[in-house]
């Protein structure tokens, strides 16, 4: 397995950064981050956006809203690649998943598509995205407590659905939860941690990702 990657939730944002934000994004990649995590939504007129949240901007919904209406601190997908280009792992949880073609279609024009990780929580929704997208890398994300003896279950569902790894609550994460994954041969990611010393544990499980809320300071 590659090295461990360290997704920079929302960028990671420092003290008196907004979050979710161009500054965010690059700063994380400056501070050392191997990749950058989001939600992405679609407005109005087709943009894909990034933004967390309810997906409501001035109590309106982004997919009632043009890209041009939104405010200037929400980036869409195309400024992050266009500002940081695409030589980094990035992790789009897909609140919206009208938003995965427009997704997919802009890594393309990018050369990003090696290093992008699609994310939701629906099987069959990441089994119609495989038989579509058979180049990009699918995350089964779950909210819910997988207990060990369900773990191989889940695993082989995921296996079936062309996952490539899931992404569990670091609370979920057991001794031997690297290894039941890695031996359907799929990833292991962590994510509700807090900073480097938070993810430490969970490295030491064996993940191949973690999500953190902070990066290590230089």
């Amino acid at each position: 397995m590659p090295d461990p990657i360290q997704f920079a939730h929302r960028g990671a944002p420092a003290e008196r950064v907004r979050g979710n934000t161009l500054r965010a994004f690059v700063a994380a990649l400056r501070g050392g981050a191997q990749g950058l995590e989001s939600d992405v939504r679609l407005t109005a007129d087709g943009v894909p956006v990034l933004l967390h949240g309810a997906g409501r901007v001035h109590g309106r919904p982004v997919r009632s809203l043009s890209r041009a209406e939104l405010p200037e601190h929400v980036p869409s997908l195309a400024d992050l690649w266009q500002r940081c280009g695409s030589r980094f792992e990035l992790a789009l949880d897909m609140a919206d998943p009208d938003a995965a073609a427009a997704v997919v279609e802009l890594a393309r024009r990018n050369d990003a598509l090696p290093r992008l990780w699609l994310t939701y929580w629906k099987l069959p929704t990441l089994a119609r995205w495989r038989r579509r997208w058979p180049e990009v890398k699918l995350v089964y994300a779950t909210m819910f407590g997988v207990p060990d003896r369900l773990l191989r279950r889940t695993t082989a569902r995921a296996v079936a659905a062309g996952v490539d790894a899931l992404n569990l609550h670091h609370r979920l994460i057991g001794r031997n939860t690297a290894t039941t994954v890695h031996d359907a041969g799929l990833r292991l990611f962590a994510w509700g941690l807090r900073g480097p010393v938070h993810a430490g544990g969970v490295l030491a499980r064996g993940v191949d990702g973690v999500f953190v809320d902070r990066l290590a300071q230089k």
